[in-house]
């Protein structure tokens, strides 16, 4: 019986760590994301108002840039 018991919680404790570090690795993963889209989003917001005198034209290149860029990570799985 306490056989069955010391396995039960080292089969438990296992199944936790090993859910942990992918559910580690996604929260990394998801913290990257939310960071590069929310200096692109000031950034764009900065140069159209500041630079720009309200244009919206270097807005558009910065979120071409910006989809470039995340397109050749995805196509790569850099993140």
């Amino acid at each position: 019986m306490s056989l069955f018991i010391s396995k039960l919680i080292s089969s438990t404790i296992q199944i936790i760590l090993f859910s942990l570090i992918p559910f580690i690795w996604w929260l990394v993963k998801a913290v990257i994301i939310i960071c590069f889209t929310g200096v692109i989003g000031i950034s764009m917001g900065y140069v159209n108002e500041k630079k720009a005198g309200g244009s919206i034209i270097p807005g558009w290149c910065i979120h071409a840039i910006a989809n470039i860029f995340s397109g050749a990570c995805a196509a790569f799985s850099l993140f």
